[in-house]
């Protein structure tokens, strides 16, 4: 027993030497990867690495699937020649955040709008990791917008920066070296006499005869080019010198000899109102009959300077009439206008009287068109709403003294807003067909209304009727009666009315005797 129990206490002491020598000799001493390569997962079990052959053919360390990096801070932008510098300062949107390590580039996106999507397209440039500056050509002198992206060892693209503006500078006077643009660099006919300075080429620069007749522009030697006494007669070809080749108001009356310019040698037309002194054309010095037949545009044509007088204005475009009258605020004007309602337009004349204290009278005549309308005549209230004013229309048949006067007005109360129209006279009439509605002396007597007294001879104690015919106008026919008693009630029961209609009604009377009673009746007639 004891023999056994030496063996395995030895059999334990040589397991234990054994497991300690292995732990304390490297796993992979004297190892290598053939034609492979080592994965390297974090404790969730995702790729983050692979040591050794990659899929390409490449050997090397390649990162997988690391987290993207942060939003780099904005870029700084300053506009260069024909493009932008940008910079980037290497700190992060979030002060809080620390570059990665991990970090391989900061890419570089120019775009026209600040929200446009950022794509292959949009990559112009790159930075290091740690800051830097870059220039880059935007193509364009438009502002532009740079936005930063920081891209990882594991091809991951993190957020992007806040954009930031800027736009490339055109080349300036600075940008050029003196001397740098010779004659060999400017293109044929590439400067122009408006890009040359006044007096740049001097008279020494031209050689002798270089200019000649057909190069010169016409009226491009003035007199002050000409040195005094230098152009004689005998240097000007006959005929030589025409109209167009004086500048104008250059030649005048001292340079003209004496009855050298007759009417035969101006053409037709050629003086007109703007060379004619004022006041030197009279009455005197025109033809008879000169200016009949013509048209006269633009001018006041007027039968006097004040007072009483007609003045045809083309200010107005009409014929103004003035009274004389020293109150006369306006005067009175005859025209045409044109009446426009929507689409429909028709043309009118009008008569305005001159106006007095703000207020006139106005008569308008409107004709029909071939877009439909009626011809109209009006007569227009006067005055404003804040002054009373009156209008007057009179028909009168013979004398005013012999009543036979209808006087219609319009009235314009002071401060109401609004017009007044009455009807004066002793009476008038409306016919409509073969029905007239007449007001005489303050009575109205029209076709849907009419009144009258029946006499009826009753049985005691029994309902008597007569009937009324009457001719009444109207839909609805309406009847009221009523008895002429001082006993109603007692003796005299009741009154009623039936078979209304328009040719008259029915009139009933119970009375408890037989004595004959007035009964009044009225017969209404109405739309509804």
């Amino acid at each position: 027993m004891s023999g056994d129990l030496a063996r395995l206490a030895a059999r334990v002491a040589d397991l234990e030497r054994r497991l300690s020598s292995t732990t304390r000799t490297a796993r992979l001493a004297y190892s290598s990867i053939e034609d492979g390569a080592i994965e390297v997962y974090d404790g969730d079990g995702a790729l983050r690495g692979t040591i050794g052959v990659q899929p390409d053919g490449t050997v090397g360390l390649v990162a997988h699937n690391a987290p993207p990096p942060p939003a780099p801070a904005p870029p700084q932008v300053s506009g260069a020649l024909g493009g932008l510098t940008v910079t980037w300062d290497g700190r992060w949107a979030n002060d809080a955040d620390t570059t990665p390590l991990d970090l391989a580039l900061v890419q570089v996106h120019v775009t026209a709008l600040a929200d446009e999507e950022l794509t292959d397209d949009t990559l112009v440039a790159s930075l290091i990791p740690g800051g830097g500056s870059v220039g880059v050509v935007t193509g364009t002198y438009e502002p532009v917008w740079v936005t930063l992206v920081a891209v990882n060892t594991s091809s991951a693209a993190g957020p992007p920066s806040r954009p930031a503006q800027g736009t490339a500078r055109r080349a300036a006077a600075p940008d050029i070296l003196d001397g740098a643009v010779t004659e060999l660099k400017l293109a044929a006919e590439a400067v122009t006499e408006a890009a040359m300075a006044a007096g740049a080429v001097g008279r020494t620069v031209i050689q002798d005869g270089a200019i000649a007749t057909p190069h010169m522009d016409v009226g491009s030697i003035n007199g002050d080019r000409i040195s005094l006494n230098t152009l004689n007669g005998d240097r000007v070809v006959a005929r030589s010198i025409t109209g167009n080749h004086v500048v104008a108001q250059s030649l005048t009356a001292n340079e003209l000899a004496a009855n050298s310019v007759t009417a035969l040698q101006l053409a037709a037309g050629i003086v007109d109102a703007t060379h004619i002194k004022a006041g030197s054309l009279t009455a005197g010095l025109l033809s008879a009959d000169a200016i009949n037949g013509k048209v006269i545009t633009g001018s006041i044509l007027q039968t006097g300077l004040t007072g009483r007088r007609l003045v045809v204005d083309p200010n107005r475009n009409a014929l103004a009439m003035y009274s004389g009258l020293a109150a006369e605020l306006e005067p009175g004007i005859v025209g045409a206008d044109v009446l426009r309602l929507g689409a429909l337009q028709q043309p009118g004349a009008y008569i305005a009287a001159p106006s007095v204290g703000e207020s006139t009278a106005r008569l308008s005549l409107t004709s029909p068109t071939g877009g439909g309308g009626v011809g109209r005549v009006s007569l227009e209230p006067s005055g404003r709403a804040e002054q009373a004013g009156y209008t007057y229309l009179r028909l009168n048949n013979g004398s005013p003294a012999t009543g036979e006067l209808i006087e219609m007005y319009a009235w314009a109360a002071s401060g109401s807003g609004h017009s007044v129209q009455q009807i004066r006279g002793d009476g008038f009439s409306w016919k409509t067909g073969t029905h007239t509605a007449t007001y005489t002396d303050g009575v109205l007597d029209v076709p849907n209304f009419a009144v009258g007294t029946v006499t009826i001879n009753p049985s005691a104690g029994k309902p008597t009727s007569v009937r009324v015919n009457r001719q009444v106008r109207g839909r609805v026919i309406r009847a009221f009666v009523t008895a002429n008693t001082s006993v109603p009630g007692t003796t005299v029961v009741e009154v009623s009315a039936s078979d209304v209609d328009s040719t008259g009604l029915t009139v009933w009377l119970n009375r408890s005797n037989s004595t004959t009673t007035n009964v009044w009746w009225m017969l209404v007639g109405s739309e509804s």
